[in-house]
Protein backbone atom coordinates (compact mmCIF):
# COMPACT_ATOMS: atom_id res chain seq x y z
CA UNK A 1 0.00 0.00 0.00
CA UNK A 2 1.05 3.63 -1.08
CA UNK A 3 0.82 6.86 1.21
CA UNK A 4 0.38 10.16 0.06
CA UNK A 5 -0.28 13.52 1.75
CA UNK A 6 -3.14 15.94 1.20
CA UNK A 7 -1.71 18.73 1.43
CA UNK A 8 -3.39 22.14 3.08
CA UNK A 9 -3.54 25.27 0.91
CA UNK A 10 -5.82 27.00 3.09
CA UNK A 11 -9.16 25.77 1.78
CA UNK A 12 -10.51 24.39 4.87
CA UNK A 13 -8.81 27.73 6.69
CA UNK A 14 -5.80 25.47 7.27
CA UNK A 15 -3.54 28.94 7.78
CA UNK A 16 -6.01 30.77 10.22
CA UNK A 17 -3.31 30.52 12.31
CA UNK A 18 -1.06 32.56 10.12
CA UNK A 19 -0.76 35.93 9.75
CA UNK A 20 2.64 35.83 7.15
CA UNK A 21 1.22 34.20 4.36
CA UNK A 22 5.46 33.65 3.40
CA UNK A 23 5.39 31.34 7.29
CA UNK A 24 2.26 29.50 5.54
CA UNK A 25 4.12 28.59 2.41
CA UNK A 26 7.14 27.81 4.43
CA UNK A 27 5.08 25.18 6.30
CA UNK A 28 4.09 23.81 3.34
CA UNK A 29 7.88 23.59 1.91
CA UNK A 30 8.97 22.33 5.54
CA UNK A 31 5.58 19.18 4.93
CA UNK A 32 6.87 18.70 1.52
CA UNK A 33 10.34 17.83 2.34
CA UNK A 34 9.84 15.54 5.07
CA UNK A 35 6.94 13.34 2.73
CA UNK A 36 9.76 13.15 -0.16
CA UNK A 37 12.40 12.26 2.88
CA UNK A 38 10.24 9.83 4.42
CA UNK A 39 9.02 7.94 0.85
CA UNK A 40 5.71 9.03 1.06
CA UNK A 41 4.02 8.50 -2.89
CA UNK A 42 2.69 11.37 -3.53
CA UNK A 43 1.65 15.04 -2.85
CA UNK A 44 -1.79 16.43 -3.82
CA UNK A 45 -3.13 19.89 -3.29
CA UNK A 46 -6.67 20.71 -3.73
CA UNK A 47 -7.60 23.42 -6.34
CA UNK A 48 -10.07 25.87 -4.62
CA UNK A 49 -9.77 29.68 -5.04
CA UNK A 50 -11.65 30.77 -1.88
CA UNK A 51 -12.46 28.85 2.05
CA UNK A 52 -15.25 26.15 1.60
CA UNK A 53 -16.64 28.16 5.05
CA UNK A 54 -16.82 32.36 3.90
CA UNK A 55 -13.53 34.00 5.81
CA UNK A 56 -10.68 35.99 4.81
CA UNK A 57 -8.30 33.36 5.22
CA UNK A 58 -4.81 33.33 2.78
CA UNK A 59 -5.55 30.28 0.16
CA UNK A 60 -2.75 30.00 -2.29
CA UNK A 61 -3.83 29.12 -5.76
CA UNK A 62 -2.97 25.48 -6.51
CA UNK A 63 -0.81 25.02 -9.49
CA UNK A 64 1.97 28.16 -8.55
CA UNK A 65 1.53 26.24 -4.99
CA UNK A 66 2.43 22.73 -6.54
CA UNK A 67 4.74 23.86 -9.48
CA UNK A 68 6.85 25.47 -6.36
CA UNK A 69 7.03 22.21 -4.36
CA UNK A 70 7.98 20.29 -7.43
CA UNK A 71 11.16 22.09 -7.35
CA UNK A 72 12.09 21.37 -3.33
CA UNK A 73 11.26 17.42 -3.54
CA UNK A 74 13.02 14.95 -5.51
CA UNK A 75 11.12 11.87 -5.65
CA UNK A 76 7.62 12.33 -4.32
CA UNK A 77 4.89 12.25 -7.17
CA UNK A 78 3.04 15.93 -7.14
CA UNK A 79 -0.42 16.40 -8.42
CA UNK A 80 -3.69 17.70 -7.41
CA UNK A 81 -7.40 15.72 -6.06
CA UNK A 82 -8.11 17.20 -8.61
CA UNK A 83 -8.08 20.30 -10.37
CA UNK A 84 -11.24 22.04 -11.36
CA UNK A 85 -11.86 21.73 -14.46
CA UNK A 86 -13.90 25.27 -15.10
CA UNK A 87 -11.54 27.58 -13.51
CA UNK A 88 -8.98 27.33 -16.71
CA UNK A 89 -9.38 26.04 -20.00
CA UNK A 90 -8.28 22.66 -21.04
CA UNK A 91 -5.94 23.54 -23.65
CA UNK A 92 -4.18 25.67 -21.33
CA UNK A 93 -4.37 22.94 -18.45
CA UNK A 94 -2.63 20.46 -21.12
CA UNK A 95 0.12 22.95 -21.57
CA UNK A 96 0.49 23.96 -17.92
CA UNK A 97 0.20 20.34 -16.90
CA UNK A 98 3.59 19.39 -19.50
CA UNK A 99 5.43 21.88 -18.15
CA UNK A 100 5.08 21.00 -14.85
CA UNK A 101 5.71 17.17 -15.90
CA UNK A 102 9.01 18.45 -17.02
CA UNK A 103 9.71 20.68 -14.22
CA UNK A 104 9.23 17.74 -11.85
CA UNK A 105 11.38 15.37 -13.81
CA UNK A 106 8.25 12.87 -14.71
CA UNK A 107 6.34 13.12 -11.13
CA UNK A 108 2.85 14.83 -12.29
CA UNK A 109 -0.38 12.60 -11.65
CA UNK A 110 -2.92 15.24 -13.17
CA UNK A 111 -6.04 15.42 -11.58
CA UNK A 112 -9.07 16.72 -13.07
CA UNK A 113 -12.92 16.78 -12.23
CA UNK A 114 -15.90 19.29 -13.01
CA UNK A 115 -15.63 21.37 -10.43
CA UNK A 116 -18.19 21.66 -7.22
CA UNK A 117 -17.85 24.42 -5.43
CA UNK A 118 -19.94 27.23 -7.30
CA UNK A 119 -19.20 30.06 -4.93
CA UNK A 120 -15.49 29.43 -6.45
CA UNK A 121 -16.79 29.95 -9.71
CA UNK A 122 -19.23 33.06 -8.94
CA UNK A 123 -16.82 34.77 -7.36
CA UNK A 124 -14.08 34.96 -9.86
CA UNK A 125 -16.45 35.16 -12.84
CA UNK A 126 -16.38 31.66 -14.06
CA UNK A 127 -19.71 30.07 -15.27
CA UNK A 128 -20.86 27.09 -13.19
CA UNK A 129 -24.00 25.87 -14.80
CA UNK A 130 -26.10 22.04 -14.25
CA UNK A 131 -24.07 19.19 -13.14
CA UNK A 132 -24.93 17.66 -16.59
CA UNK A 133 -23.23 20.59 -18.11
CA UNK A 134 -20.69 20.26 -16.33
CA UNK A 135 -20.22 16.65 -16.59
CA UNK A 136 -20.14 17.20 -20.59
CA UNK A 137 -17.81 19.79 -20.43
CA UNK A 138 -15.17 17.26 -18.32
CA UNK A 139 -15.51 14.96 -21.47
CA UNK A 140 -14.65 17.27 -23.64
CA UNK A 141 -11.69 18.58 -21.82
CA UNK A 142 -10.33 15.26 -21.15
CA UNK A 143 -10.84 14.52 -24.74
CA UNK A 144 -8.89 17.68 -25.36
CA UNK A 145 -6.09 16.70 -23.03
CA UNK A 146 -5.10 13.61 -24.36
CA UNK A 147 -5.22 14.86 -27.52
CA UNK A 148 -2.73 17.98 -26.98
CA UNK A 149 -0.52 15.07 -24.95
CA UNK A 150 -0.22 12.57 -27.80
CA UNK A 151 -0.55 14.15 -31.20
CA UNK A 152 1.83 15.99 -33.05
CA UNK A 153 -0.97 18.50 -34.05
CA UNK A 154 -4.78 18.14 -32.05
CA UNK A 155 -7.69 19.38 -33.20
CA UNK A 156 -11.05 18.53 -31.32
CA UNK A 157 -14.41 20.42 -32.50
CA UNK A 158 -16.94 20.43 -29.67
CA UNK A 159 -19.85 21.70 -28.12
CA UNK A 160 -17.96 23.43 -25.44
CA UNK A 161 -14.05 23.15 -26.78
CA UNK A 162 -12.33 23.86 -29.77
CA UNK A 163 -8.72 23.46 -30.73
CA UNK A 164 -7.28 23.64 -34.29
CA UNK A 165 -3.85 22.20 -35.61
CA UNK A 166 -2.37 22.99 -31.77
CA UNK A 167 1.16 22.42 -31.28
CA UNK A 168 1.90 20.96 -27.81
CA UNK A 169 5.51 20.86 -26.91
CA UNK A 170 7.49 19.95 -24.29
CA UNK A 171 4.82 16.69 -24.36
CA UNK A 172 5.91 15.86 -20.81
CA UNK A 173 8.52 13.41 -19.45
CA UNK A 174 6.56 10.38 -19.05
CA UNK A 175 5.07 8.49 -21.41
CA UNK A 176 2.89 7.26 -23.48
CA UNK A 177 1.94 10.26 -21.33
CA UNK A 178 1.26 11.81 -18.18
CA UNK A 179 -1.12 9.53 -15.80
CA UNK A 180 -4.47 10.91 -15.65
CA UNK A 181 -6.71 10.72 -12.66
CA UNK A 182 -10.61 11.49 -13.22
CA UNK A 183 -12.75 12.38 -10.57
CA UNK A 184 -17.06 12.53 -9.87
CA UNK A 185 -20.07 11.70 -8.01
CA UNK A 186 -21.62 9.62 -10.86
CA UNK A 187 -21.30 5.93 -12.01
CA UNK A 188 -22.79 6.16 -15.09
CA UNK A 189 -20.42 9.76 -16.13
CA UNK A 190 -17.35 9.23 -14.17
CA UNK A 191 -16.21 5.82 -14.63
CA UNK A 192 -17.10 5.36 -18.12
CA UNK A 193 -14.47 8.74 -18.44
CA UNK A 194 -12.38 6.75 -16.30
CA UNK A 195 -12.69 3.52 -18.21
CA UNK A 196 -12.59 5.43 -22.09
CA UNK A 197 -9.62 8.05 -20.99
CA UNK A 198 -8.59 7.63 -17.58
CA UNK A 199 -5.70 6.39 -15.73
CA UNK A 200 -7.11 6.20 -12.30
CA UNK A 201 -10.31 7.17 -10.29
CA UNK A 202 -10.54 9.65 -7.41
CA UNK A 203 -12.57 7.90 -4.56
CA UNK A 204 -12.97 8.56 -1.14
CA UNK A 205 -14.19 5.24 0.26
CA UNK A 206 -12.83 1.87 1.79
CA UNK A 207 -11.24 -0.33 -0.99
CA UNK A 208 -13.77 -2.29 -0.14
CA UNK A 209 -16.24 -0.31 -1.99
CA UNK A 210 -14.53 0.66 -5.14
CA UNK A 211 -17.97 1.72 -6.64
CA UNK A 212 -18.72 4.61 -4.79
CA UNK A 213 -16.35 8.21 -6.53
CA UNK A 214 -15.62 11.26 -4.61
CA UNK A 215 -18.80 12.99 -3.47
CA UNK A 216 -17.39 16.54 -4.12
CA UNK A 217 -15.26 16.61 -7.08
Amino acid sequence: MKYSIFLPSGFARDFAGFDDPIEAFTRLVDIAAVADDAGFHALYAPDHLTTVQPSFDMVFEAWTMITALARETLNVRIGHLVTANGYRNPALQAKMASSLDVVSGGRLTFGIGAGWLEKDHVQYGYHFGTNGERARRLSEAVQVILALWKEKQATFEGEFYRIHDAINEPKGVQRPHIPLMIAGNGEKVTLRLVAQYGSACNIVTSPECPHRTHPHD
